[in-house]
């Protein structure tokens, strides 16, 4: 008889049967996207409401309805996979990319848009950082999108790390920041735990692309903790946007 091939730890795991038949687990990431939308809706509807320190109201209402969006289109694209409307799912996914590239951008444009009022050059080192790991995030998973478990994994990432900005905003929040950084921050990690625990009840161990993401989340952070009102950031910023304005 000839022997099985074996995996290392590095190959991208398949997903047992148990998580495609009808159960909890198939309704993981289903719940996991609607927990982000109360995130995003508790740490920004107190803004909302108030629209204090706003330097363009309609710029920031236009790019929260963006990112209000791409949440709920998470929900349906989950949804859609685990009721196995993979037809629909596809169709939403092309969709999804043009939302995504619309997003990113307006990202962008909050950023300089504020910077023409305030000089938040501290908070524009962790909008750049978080915008580059969601462009990773999410162009990976486009292209691994013919392996389910990477692909519902990396998108997932890619909507936990947009979350960043509410959580910082959630001043009731026991401090848990690091150094010269928001101090609220770390509680994003917590958004990863329930990804930690599905992969040890689903598939028996952490899959690769939930401790990339971790990794890359931790680098972020302590990047962002290191530069944070340095001199340095601080004038290389000023030169870029005084470039760009």
């Amino acid at each position: 008889m000839a022997s099985q091939p074996t995996r290392g730890y590095w190959s991208t795991p398949a997903e047992p049967v148990a998580t495609r038949r009808p159960g909890a687990g198939r309704y993981f990431f289903v719940a996991l996207a609607v927990s982000y939308v109360l995130v995003a809706v508790v740490g920004f509807v107190p803004e909302v409401f108030g629209s204090v320190g706003l330097a363009h109201p309609l710029i920031a209402y236009m790019h929260g309805t963006l990112m209000m969006a791409w949440l709920l289109l998470f929900v349906v694209q989950t949804s859609l996979a685990a009721l196995g409307v993979l037809k629909w799912h596809r169709t939403l996914g092309l969709a999804a990319i043009g939302l995504a590239a619309g997003m990113w951008i307006s990202m962008g444009i909050v950023s300089i848009a504020q910077l023409s009022k305030f000089k938040t050059y501290d908070i524009l080192l962790e909008q750049l950082i978080f915008m580059a790991l969601f462009g990773l995030f999410f162009v990976w998973g486009v292209l691994v999108r013919r392996d389910a478990g990477s692909h519902k994994r990396l998108l997932a990432l890619a909507t936990l790390v947009l979350l960043q900005a509410a959580v910082d905003r959630m001043d009731w929040l026991p401090g848990l920041g690091l150094p010269e950084f928001s101090p609220h921050a770390n509680w994003l990690y917590v958004l990863l735990i329930p990804l930690f625990v599905f992969d040890v009840v689903s598939i028996k161990r952490i899959h690769p692309i939930t401790l990339i993401g971790l990794a890359a989340i931790v680098a972020a952070h302590t990047t962002i903790s290191l530069f944070w009102t340095t001199p340095g950031w601080l004038k290389f910023a000023h030169a870029m946007t005084s470039a760009i304005r």
